[in-house]
């Protein structure tokens, strides 16, 4: 169960129909939310619980797309944002 604080990873396309962006993303989640969403691809109205984060540029994913990450040993980095498409464009945190 995804909860606020996990580190988690946008690893599946929408329920829907499997379309869908952003996978690696990487973000600690501040806030769970339940709404009415309707999909971009196939337009389907579906209710989703998001999971979103601060300085996340999203409201946030639905949470059957994520998968919850360990949460890094103590001292180490993680990337706070990954972008497949420009790798090298990370902004790191210390935890």
């Amino acid at each position: 169960m995804i909860k606020k604080g996990d580190l988690v990873m946008l690893v599946r396309g929408r329920s829907c129909c499997g379309g869908g962006y952003g996978y690696g993303e990487i973000y600690t989640v501040t806030r769970i939310e339940t709404e009415f969403n309707k999909c971009s691809y196939c337009g389907a109205i579906e209710t989703v619980t998001l999971a979103a984060g601060d300085g996340h540029k999203r409201d946030g994913y639905n949470i059957d797309r994520l998968k919850k990450l360990d949460p890094p040993s103590e001292g180490e980095t993680r990337e706070a944002y990954v972008n497949l498409k420009q790798p090298n464009t990370l902004k790191r945190e210390t935890v």
